[in-house]
């Protein structure tokens, strides 16, 4: 039978250890119920893999709860890409971030992405679930440029 032992530290004195674990809880993104939300890009990542895929990850928060959105990284580019409407569709959502930003729609990735922190916007957020791990997130189905913030 195995049986968990302690180790034994050289110190005789416990060590105290303040721990909030509130402070956790803001930091973890949450999953919205769809809905159409008001967002703000906190933050953009430009990923590339060797495998020749490029992904963005846009960190996003609610406006009016500022919480953290679960969004996964999003697909731009990887091979046969031109072969799956799903690229298309995610650049479309940068094309209509960027429009909403006033930034022209095409240009060096990582410089474009600069130009939407802080940008607020309106969205239809919808659920969507990760194929490898069955977590459930929140992926941006529209932006809508008719609705102001």
């Amino acid at each position: 039978m195995k049986s968990l032992q302690r180790q034994k530290s050289a110190s005789t004195t416990a060590r105290e250890i303040n721990i909030d674990f509130a402070d956790a809880s803001e930091e973890i993104a949450r999953v919205f119920e769809p809905g159409i939300y008001i967002l703000r890009i906190n933050g953009a990542t430009v990923i590339n893999s060797e495998e020749g895929n490029t992904c963005i990850l846009l960190q996003v928060s609610e406006l009016e709860s500022q919480a953290r959105v679960d969004t996964r990284p999003i697909g731009l580019a990887w091979p046969n890409a031109d072969e799956k409407r799903l690229a298309a569709e995610n650049r479309h959502v940068i094309a209509q971030l960027l429009h909403l930003a006033e930034q022209p729609t095409s240009g060096n990735l990582a410089e474009l992405l600069v130009k939407l922190l802080e940008l607020e916007f309106t969205v239809r957020l919808s659920l969507a679930t990760d194929n490898n791990t069955e977590r459930t997130y929140n992926a941006i189905a529209a932006v809508d440029v008719g609705i102001a913030p």
